[in-house]
């Protein structure tokens, strides 16, 4: 009888599999993810055993002409379609753990290989999730905000106008939801909803105190319980909090928090995610890292693991501003009640 030994190459690229599975498997976004221009976060997978540096996304745009009506000449009367192009470079994180010896480790329960996994699973979902909010929060061209007197704010001074009880509400996302379907700059595009079962949504991220606030709008109850009704079983409505014309509204503790919004005072405040359709675009190569390394004539163990992506905003070059344009993101900003220090 002789007994099957897989080899140690086979091991690797098998806990680099698992690794890779997991990790996703944690991450927020994914459920905004998908490859389709129908998804809040577009991924392609064109570098996936492939050489090359970068991914060129195309973004499209609705169609905006009347059409014909009755029997009046179609061909030659025809729409041209809209795109724009995004290029996404990618780059490679990796972490790694290394035990404190034969001795150390057979004197502990928990396998050091296991934990590693675990670890660096965690880790890599939080650092992808971190880069997501962060690209998305960075350098908005398109935000809503408030002022001492309630007017609402639609230019730079979305922040520093900001007042104590300029909080999310109900009225904030029906403006949201105006200024995504008919923009407030004629340099702005109409941010396409994500469809589902034929019904347009967009999706909001609160941070856990602008959250709070909404929950206090007197309109929250009979939203908060059409949300639990409504698209429960496509992904954009898992884990979500609400459903308040047509925008489903989640809460998100990586939501960019900030002090001192407005001028002279001491204003917490965050930069809250309103996303439509390819608000980002994720590039997503080659396979996961595991590597497994001895040390010290072999006393000590180090595993390695790390993945290799890219992920930008999406932003269009704009014929009437000068500069880029946000594609399908616009930035919510909320003064919060103080619930943490």
């Amino acid at each position: 009888m002789a007994d099957t030994l897989f080899t140690a190459n086979l091991l690797v690229s098998t806990w680099g599999r698992e690794l890779f599975r997991e990790a996703e498997d944690f991450i927020y976004f994914k459920r905004f993810m998908g490859t389709s221009e129908n998804s809040i976060i577009q991924v392609k997978n064109e570098l996936n055993g492939k050489e090359g540096q970068d991914v060129t996304f195309g973004l499209i745009m609705k169609l905006g002409g009347a059409g014909v009506t009755g029997d009046a000449t179609l061909e030659g009367n025809e729409e041209a379609i809209t795109t724009y192009s995004m290029i996404v470079e990618i780059d490679q994180v990796r972490n790694a753990c290394r035990s404190r010896g034969r001795l150390h480790d057979r004197s502990h329960y928990y396998d050091f290989r296991t934990n590693a996994k675990n670890l660096l699973k965690i880790w890599l979902a939080e650092l992808v999730d971190q880069d997501i909010f962060n690209t998305l929060s960075a350098t908005p061209t398109r935000a809503l905000g408030e002022d001492a007197a309630g007017v609402y704010r639609f230019d730079a001074t979305y922040k520093t106008a900001l007042a104590t009880g300029d909080v999310a509400t109900t009225k904030g996302i029906d403006i949201l939801w105006k200024l995504a379907q008919e923009p407030y700059n004629a340099g702005e595009l109409v941010m396409r909803p994500i469809n589902v079962d034929g019904v347009g949504h967009y999706v909001l991220i609160l941070s856990g105190e602008a959250l709070y606030d909404m929950k206090q709008d007197a309109t929250w109850a009979q939203g908060h319980r059409e949300a639990r009704e409504r698209g429960k079983d496509n992904p954009i409505f898992r884990g979500s909090d609400y459903l308040w014309s047509g925008v489903v509204v989640h809460q998100h503790k990586q939501i960019t928090s900030f002090i001192n919004g407005g001028p002279g005072t001491d204003v917490r405040g965050s930069l809250n995610l309103f996303l439509g359709a390819q608000a980002g675009v994720y590039a997503k190569a080659d396979e996961p890292i595991w590597v497994e390394k001895r040390f010290d004539y072999d006393n000590k163990t180090g595993v390695a693991g790390g993945i290799i992506y890219g992920f930008e905003k999406s932003v269009f070059a704009s014929g009437v501003a000068a500069a880029n344009e946000d594609f399908a993101t616009m930035i919510y900003c909320t003064s919060n009640t103080r619930l943490r220090a």
